[in-house]
């Protein structure tokens, strides 16, 4: 094994931790509630539903449609082989996991008026005898490997229709990395804002470095307020500048987060 090039290793020998790269983070606020219905899906299925459902397996994936007030959800859950007995057993076990999703979906979207539609392993096709059924309970097994991949973003979502970074978040040191720092750091700060203004309000974060410079002192840190009620605009604008200088300048406090395992990376 080498040492690492002189500028990488030298942004460890400073009295401030300095990037050791440039690149930029990403964040938002508040969820919506298709947001909320595609991250809890996922986290219920991988969560609780274990408990109830052995037969599931750990290669989840839920993609979000929502087109003016009609949500459709299309899950594909990799089935686990030595707990489906035959085909009849896995039918009736995808349409005990359509009704339990269901349920919990309609938890979140409560009172909202949203038309919810529900499909389930949309690759199968039972005539042809092609089911999603796996050994261990994961696509990998096949090659399917995606270790940092696109699915992990520090909130857990992929969100086209929303401001997102393609850095990937894991796999990175929680000291000088902004692919792990700026990302997690953009997200708490998002929330932080949205806390303070009216929930109306969609905040936008984006924080620029660049190699060797401090990480408390980024090129750009930009806070949006997507609002059409600007009553309060100027007010919110010192609370969102004050909000993100001090996470900035306790940076080390994400740095703790992230290694007490307080934040989520995907």
């Amino acid at each position: 094994m080498t040492q690492g090039s002189d500028d990488l290793r030298g942004v460890y020998q400073t009295s401030k931790f300095l990037a050791n790269d440039t690149s930029f983070g990403v964040g938002y606020a508040p969820y919506s509630i298709t947001d909320m219905v595609t991250l809890k899906t996922e986290e219920f299925i991988n969560g609780k539903l274990k408990n109830e459902m052995k037969e599931t397996g750990q290669d989840v994936k839920v993609m979000a449609s929502r087109v003016d007030k009609k949500l459709t959800l299309t899950v594909a859950c990799a089935m686990i082989d030595k707990y489906i007995d035959d085909a009849e057993h896995y039918k009736s076990s995808i349409e005990q996991l359509k009704n339990r999703i269901t349920e919990n979906a309609l938890d979140i979207i409560g009172d909202a008026d949203l038309k919810f539609k529900l499909d389930v392993n949309t690759g199968d096709d039972y005539k042809r005898g092609v089911y999603y059924l796996t050994c261990t309970g994961l696509s990998q097994e096949m090659g399917d490997d995606g270790s940092v991949g696109r699915g992990n973003r520090a909130n857990g979502l992929i969100t086209p229709y929303r401001p997102m970074s393609m850095e990937a978040t894991s796999g990175k040191n929680p000291i000088t990395h902004i692919g792990k720092i700026y990302n997690i750091m953009s997200k708490l700060i998002a929330e932080d804002v949205a806390k303070k203004v009216s929930p109306e309000v969609e905040i936008r974060v984006r924080i620029l470095s660049q190699i060797g410079k401090p990480v408390n002192n980024p090129l750009n840190c930009s806070v949006q307020l997507v609002t059409g009620n600007t009553k309060n605009i100027e007010k919110w604008k010192l609370e969102a500048q004050e909000i993100a200088n001090d996470w900035l300048d306790n940076v080390d406090k994400v740095t703790d987060l992230i290694t007490s395992g307080k934040v989520r990376t995907f």
